[in-house]
């Protein structure tokens, strides 16, 4: 039976994230993952007042859909627009989005 060979100072292991991480990069992935976690993160990103009666759908080429229960929420999020979309791009990364789209039910 032989020993292993030693391995060299320079052949650390790496974190499973840290690969993870790469080959999401590699492959394109890593902006869809950001804007899932935009989707998946709505109430937290904007508080339960406004998650009660707001749905974030997607986010499709920068824009970030959103769904409201009602037209009075679809304008108050229309003045707010400018404030979600910097909280967006401050946690999830610059430029993730750009404009919102806001539906009704």
């Amino acid at each position: 039976m032989s020993a292993k060979p030693a391995a060299k100072k320079d052949e650390a292991f790496v974190p499973v994230g840290d690969v993870l991480a790469g080959v999401m990069r590699g492959l394109g992935l890593e902006k869809r993952l950001q804007e899932r976690r935009v989707v998946e993160g709505w109430a937290e990103l904007v508080g339960p007042d406004i998650a009660r009666f707001s749905q974030a759908l997607r986010v499709y080429r920068g824009i970030l859909y959103l769904k409201v229960q009602s037209a009075a929420w679809g304008q108050e999020l229309q003045f707010l627009k400018p404030q979600i979309i910097e909280r967006v791009n401050e946690h999830f990364g610059s430029g993730l989005v750009m404009d919102i789209r806001i539906t009704g039910r």
